[in-house]
């Protein structure tokens, strides 16, 4: 009979700030007197938002464009990605948030180009571009099976999860 040591790894994330906050400045936010910093360098609470994946066939330019940017304001914003985001890497299907300011006046695309991290992209001027990695909290679990028959069906037994 043999035993079997299953490493499960979790990762959590922090997808954006949560409840009523305060601006301050673009990278710290108060609440309740004390200073956190937030993820998005921005109150999402305070804007309305719009989200989206990118299409098959769109460009960064078009994606901005029927976010309702104008041609000029889209070539500003990319010159603004140099050195941050190459334009190109824009992936089918990645999810996007774009936020106004109650009206039609986009302030922020937020674009997530992995699961780890998202690019902010300030739509309006000075045009800005910002890398933002999640934190992510690695957990460790263990489970001790001992195999009989077969590890999906005695994991399954055990009470543990074969994924």
């Amino acid at each position: 009979m043999k035993k079997i040591y299953m490493l499960l790894v979790i990762l959590t994330t922090m997808a954006s700030c949560k409840g009523s906050y305060t601006q301050v400045d673009a990278e710290l936010m108060i609440e309740g007197g004390t200073i956190s910093e937030c993820p998005l360098g921005f109150n999402p609470d305070s804007l309305s938002c719009v989200e989206g994946k990118v299409k098959n066939g769109q460009f960064f330019s078009s994606l901005l464009t029927s976010l309702g940017m104008s041609a000029q304001e889209g070539y500003n914003l990319t010159q603004a990605c140099a050195g941050v985001f190459d334009v190109k890497s824009l992936r089918v299907g990645n999810s996007y948030k774009a936020y106004y300011d109650g009206g039609d006046v986009l302030k922020y695309i937020v674009y997530e180009a992995s699961r780890t991290s998202n690019i902010i992209f300030g739509c309006q001027p000075p045009y800005e571009v910002r890398k933002y990695e999640k934190q992510v909290t690695v957990e460790s679990r263990y489970a001790d099976v001992t195999i009989n028959s077969s590890l999906w069906a005695d994991m399954r037994n055990a009470g543990v999860s074969p994924e």
